[in-house]
């Protein structure tokens, strides 16, 4: 059977997501809703429940310890590198880091480059404001998050 006759045969298998229950047979008994007060809460206060400090400082002490890592391994470097610039990042910048990327998902550009374009078209003064290109770029290209759990544990 060729390939696009099994991706026929596939298809035709499929069923409506609503025909039935995924497990009927397992019940659902938990309360759904949000387990917290969120009274007053602004746009910084729910991203903080998904992207809480724990979260932030992991991220910024992996991504500190693969820069130095990478520094080490790679003392060769072009000059000109945005590597060679490398400063540690702290959690308030990992923040505004983190926040610039989720504006990304809102405030589409083609290119990462003209979120901090001057030209007319493209502009857009939170980006410059809150962080340069280069400092964005060097800590996209370094960004590392470790999972710490042993992988033969699974």
């Amino acid at each position: 059977m060729g390939r696009g006759a099994r991706q026929l045969d596939l298809i035709n298998e499929w069923k409506v997501a609503d025909a039935e229950p995924p497990n009927a047979d397992i019940a659902f008994t938990a309360n759904p809703g949000i387990k917290c007060n969120v009274d007053n809460f602004g746009p910084a206060g729910y991203m903080e429940l998904f992207l809480d400090d724990d979260l932030i400082n992991h991220l910024v002490i992996q991504t500190n310890l693969y820069a130095d890592q990478f520094l080490e391994a790679n003392p060769n470097l072009p000059e000109f590198s945005r590597a060679n610039k490398w400063e540690p990042v702290n959690a308030a910048e990992m923040k505004k880091f983190l926040a610039l990327v989720l504006l990304m998902g809102i405030v589409r550009r083609p290119a990462i480059e003209l979120y901090w374009s001057r030209k007319v078209l493209y502009r857009i003064p939170v980006f410059s404001s809150v962080m340069t290109r280069n400092r964005f770029q060097i800590i996209l290209q370094i960004l590392h998050f470790h999972d710490n759990k042993d992988a033969t544990a699974k």
